[in-house]
């Protein structure tokens, strides 16, 4: 893995100027996939795409419609961007701060990332994360976002939100067509959770 230099944003409501890291190069090697589709790697670290302004609190994305090149005669503080909170994407999805449904299952499939982190050691279950409103609102949302998902991998994905509403009925429902298709493998480790009523998050595969 070899870092490049910072890149730069505006806060577009502010102005307030937020750096954030970049790659030159890396690669997959120590992958660890998760169930809930979050794949973390070792050596290919990822960046965050919106973040919170330091200054005025205003959520907004790193893109090139904020990017910004350093003149080398800025005279203010230039801030950390980071990922958001769970606070955060609940503000965020308040404020509507997507501009389509696509940014909107992005938002929503990392604020359950967040909620997840936590649980990914030793498999936890996430069933106590029920109580939460934002959580099960999350994935009900999420559910409706990919409804008209059409390829195994899709269709699994939406058995997983089910299994940690703890719908594992459903959840099975949406598995059993699965079996024998290119995510077999996936899709009979996923019903056995499912039949002993389990919600953690899993390793999946590593590479």
């Amino acid at each position: 893995m070899i870092l490049a230099a910072d890149v730069h944003f505006k806060c577009d409501d502010c102005g307030a100027i937020h750096s954030r890291g970049s790659l030159a190069s890396g690669n997959t090697f120590g992958a660890v996939l998760y169930s809930d589709a979050k794949t973390i790697y070792p050596h290919l670290p990822e960046f965050s795409a919106i973040t919170t302004c330091k200054r005025c609190a205003k959520i907004f994305w790193l893109d090139n419609h904020t990017k910004y090149i350093l003149t080398g005669h800025e005279n203010e503080q230039i801030f950390a961007s980071s990922f958001l909170s769970v606070s955060d994407y609940t503000n965020a999805f308040k404020d509507k701060v997507y501009r389509t449904e696509s940014e909107e299952h992005f938002l929503r499939v990392r604020m359950l990332w967040e909620f997840h982190d936590p649980f990914r050691s030793d498999e936890k279950d996430v069933s106590t994360l029920r109580k939460i409103p934002e959580y099960v609102e999350n994935l009900e949302r999420l559910i409706s976002l990919c409804s008209d998902a059409a390829t195994p991998p899709e269709r699994l994905m939406i058995a997983e939100f089910y299994r940690y509403l703890g719908r594992h009925a459903q959840a099975n429902d949406i598995i059993e067509p699965l079996l024998g298709s290119e995510v077999d493998d996936f899709a009979k480790t996923l019903m056995r959770r499912n039949k002993l009523a389990d919600s953690a998050v899993l390793v999946m595969s590593t590479y």
